[in-house]
């Protein structure tokens, strides 16, 4: 099983195809069923929100992102592959206007890191 781990910003920026628009806490990737079944994909969707204690809503499924060349080369073979890519409102800091500072807040980053261990290991043990 791969994982491609990314950030996003938490609005697309102009070049994006999402410009503009509030990005979703998480976006998984599967190249829209290629690089691994919907089937996993959901799941691990479902374990992000359970462990994370988000809405539904907030974890989107190849929406901004459907996965780069990593998903798309490696989850053509055998292993199915998926992207992750992480709005970074969730671990970096704020200035007063509410926009990204350009350095991780240490115990967002250390929350978000430890939950999302929680999530890989209850993804793994579900049956």
């Amino acid at each position: 099983f791969g994982l491609d781990c990314h950030t996003m910003s938490e609005v697309g920026p102009d070049v994006a195809p999402d410009p503009g628009q509030r990005r979703p806490l998480l976006c998984l990737g599967n190249g829209h069923g290629k690089s691994c079944s919907q089937e996993t994909v959901d799941r691990l969707a479902e374990c992000f929100v359970k462990v994370f204690d988000w809405e539904p809503s907030e974890v989107t499924q190849n929406r901004p992102f459907a996965g780069g060349y990593i998903t798309r080369h490696y989850g053509e073979g055998s292993v199915p592959w998926i992207q992750i890519e992480m709005n970074e409102s969730l671990y970096m800091m704020t200035w007063r206007s509410g926009k990204a500072a350009l350095r991780p807040d240490p115990v967002r980053a250390r929350d978000v890191k430890e939950k999302f261990e929680q999530t890989l290991r209850h993804f793994f043990t579900v049956e």
